[in-house]
């Protein structure tokens, strides 16, 4: 009953693989392009172009990495807030800031408008 659903279910065999196709799909690249001059996917082009990628400095990653930590652990986070004598809220503000990418907040009174 169910070759008759699918006729052509066992009865072909798959086009076997040549070692050319093997060799553009084991290195990632399009298997049915027929360009060998390409370089793979696009990817490559656009970095040719000069667009790059952002890379993140080493200190800012670990600086958001122990900001992550801190956030993570409220024994840590607390630990902080009293060592400062601040409260666990403004502590949590400051940790979020320094995730976020944000160096420090401005002093009182420096960020305000005056009329």
């Amino acid at each position: 009953m169910a070759s008759s659903a699918f006729p052509a279910f066992g009865s072909s065999r798959p086009a076997p693989i040549s070692p050319r196709t093997r060799d553009r799909q084991a290195r990632g690249k399009d298997i049915y392009s027929q360009d060998e001059d390409r370089r793979g996917d696009g990817v490559d082009e656009e970095m040719i172009m000069g667009t790059g990628m952002h890379i993140e400095p080493f200190e800012d990653r670990e600086k958001s990495g122990f900001a992550l930590s801190v956030l993570d652990s409220p024994e840590q986070l607390m630990m902080f807030a009293q060592s400062r004598d601040d409260s666990i809220t403004a502590q949590r503000q400051q940790f979020m800031a320094m995730l976020c990418g944000f160096d420090e907040f401005p002093a009182k009174g420096k960020g305000h408008r005056t009329k």
